[in-house]
């Protein structure tokens, strides 16, 4: 019997103090059913709370936006300011380059 891959992803708020609180982070770990693929967003893939999750043992996938910008700990910039989105395809392009060196 297949059974389907289910993906818990933090967003917002939550994400923006989990991103740097280990604790927050393995509250959140803790709370993922075993099988189940833990999805992060994280500023240039390098986070306290990617290593908590890799550290529990499941699956997890990191992702970043080339639209969006970063604060230097990581989280990502609010949309209350008006810099927050890039809107220039030629910095969103670099932005994007940048994330994949990153990755590899």
């Amino acid at each position: 019997m297949r059974h389907a891959t289910h993906a818990r992803q933090t967003h917002g708020a939550l994400y923006n103090q989990a991103v740097n609180n280990r604790e927050l982070a393995q509250a959140i770990a803790d709370g993922v059913i075993d099988g189940e693929v833990m999805s992060c967003s994280s500023a240039w893939l390098v986070s306290p709370m990617l290593d908590v999750f890799r550290g529990t043992g499941f699956p997890v996938a990191a992702e970043a936006f080339a639209d969006r910008r970063y604060e230097a700990d990581g989280t990502l910039r609010s949309r209350k300011h008006d810099d927050a989105l890039i809107r220039d395809p030629v910095e969103a392009s670099r932005q994007a380059l940048t994330i994949a060196q990153q990755a590899a």
